[in-house]
């Protein structure tokens, strides 16, 4: 506060010494004896108004605009503003396209978002700098690509003292559009990250080149990031012939969440896609110990598509038991029969007793009518032949036909979900469907009715049906 108000200081000072130059500026007095003197006065007078100005500039600048409210905050209040800066939380590492990324692609994304807008906040003034590095949670998403120097990592990582780490790791990609040589990451980078590998909670690792391009020491650091008791959350985004490798390989606490981002390539083989889910069923088997797991599916809206969400996690209230494993499927990989039918061949899903209709937890709740939504949806709860349970939330019922197939009783063809034994429906909407020209409004609670009673003919087991918070009881309906 002391330096505060010797800043204060120096704004009155400057003011007075602005308006003593406006001072100096009138007209000089004209009888001609008097000139000599003045002159000698004005030229003291300017000399002393410099020296003054010029011991005040280094306080001006590192206070630059103290005489606006705004900036005159506490340090602390000013650090947590600089948090609630505008990141893009859906910004990728690195977007895939068909150029490789450029050579001079640096730490300047960040894995919950661009570190660029932070970047104007250390250039406002000395004082507002000074702020920004020293607040730890603003330099703790780091990124290492092929291009990053082990000083600037180290520095980035000074900055972030003693806060947990968010760690985007991408292994390696051509080092130009001209040519197919792999660049990869420094082993230098790799140790400064495990040495600081208590802090290191999510891991977002980014495939352009296999680990196997990795010089044999580095490969063995990265090895390491692959089993470290610290993390909470690891996401891998990458063609599927370079997953299978890291997956056999990880080895993460059990509160630990697994994130796979399904994409779509083109030039690969459907082979390598079920490649993909036999690595994931042998993931689950080490990290679940064989237990019953619950699947939730849930579709979101994106600025780039639709994605399917599918988590398994164990089917147990204790959190510390939850290996949670979640996949995301895009819409344009899942309108591939046969590459998502391989996907489901190479993954078992035998021990699933639970399904779990949600709807998106950072949308509005509203499931979106897109086609493209239930084709990977209906293939998915196709190879569900083990579930006991379901739950359907906020999803509207008159989507539950096209989601779940009815089946005439003593059709040949297979039943989905045959072992149904409950199902709960949760703050499912139950008014009337909207009319249209063509099609007249109807009462969701009379399309319930029907789709149960189509579900109940072609499975004995199934007996219990509950509501909540849906605006009817279960007698109603």
């Amino acid at each position: 506060m002391a330096e505060s108000a010797q800043a204060d200081a120096a704004l009155l000072s400057h003011g007075l010494a602005m308006r003593m130059l406006l001072n100096l500026a009138s007209p000089l007095p004209r009888e001609e004896g008097l000139l000599p003197a003045a002159k000698a006065d004005f030229v003291q007078e300017t000399d002393t108004t410099v020296l003054t100005l010029s011991k005040l500039a280094p306080r001006l600048r590192k206070f630059r605009g103290r005489g606006c409210p705004i900036l005159s905050i506490p340090d602390e209040v000013l650090a947590e503003i600089f948090r609630l800066v505008p990141r893009d939380p859906e910004a990728p590492l690195l977007l895939y396209n068909s150029r490789p990324y450029p050579c001079n692609w640096d730490l300047e994304t960040g894995s919950s978002g661009s570190l660029r807008e932070l970047a104007p906040l250390t250039r406002v003034c000395s004082n507002w700098r000074a702020v920004a590095l020293s607040s730890p949670m603003l330099w703790s998403s780091i990124v290492v690509n092929p291009f990053t120097t082990p000083q600037r990592l180290s520095k980035l990582l000074h900055r972030s003292r003693i806060a947990p780490l968010d760690v985007g790791l991408v292994l390696g990609s051509s080092s130009s559009q001209e040519t197919s040589e792999v660049v990869c990451v420094s082993g230098e980078c790799l140790k400064l990250l495990i040495a600081e590998a208590r802090r290191v909670r999510s891991l977002h690792l980014q495939f352009f080149s296999s680990a196997s391009h990795l010089p044999s020491a580095t490969q063995d650091v990265y090895l390491k990031l692959l089993k470290l008791s610290s993390l909470r959350k690891v996401r891998l985004m990458g063609p599927p012939n370079l997953m299978p490798p890291t997956l056999d390989e990880l080895r993460v606490p059990p509160e630990c969440h697994v994130e796979i981002d399904l994409l779509y390539f083109r030039s690969h083989h459907s082979r390598e896609y079920a490649d993909v889910g036999a690595s994931l069923s042998r993931y689950l088997t080490r990290a679940s110990s064989g237990r019953p797991l619950t699947a939730q599916f849930w579709p979101c809206v994106s600025r780039v598509d639709v994605r399917i969400n599918f988590q398994l996690a164990l089917r147990d209230d204790d959190a510390n038991l939850a290996t949670p494993l979640s996949i995301t499927i895009a819409t344009t990989f899942a309108s591939s029969p046969a590459l998502l039918n391989e996907f489901l061949d190479g993954l078992s899903l035998d021990r699933v007793r639970a399904l779990h209709l949600t709807h998106d937890p950072d949308g509005s709740g509203q499931i979106p009518a897109d086609p493209s939504i239930m084709f990977p949806l209906r293939r998915l709860i196709e190879r569900l032949s083990c579930v006991q349970h379901m739950t359907i939330e906020r999803w509207l019922p008159e989507s539950l036909k096209s989601l779940i197939p009815q089946v005439r009783p003593g059709s040949q063809g297979p039943v989905s979900l045959a072992r149904l034994q409950t199902i709960d429906f949760k703050e499912v909407p139950m008014g009337f469907t909207p009319a249209s020209g063509t099609r007249k409004s109807l009462d969701r609670r009379d399309i319930v009715r029907e789709v149960l009673r189509s579900w109940k003919e072609t499975r004995s087991s199934l007996r219990d049906v509950h509501f909540v918070d849906c605006d009817v009881t279960d007698g109603e309906v």
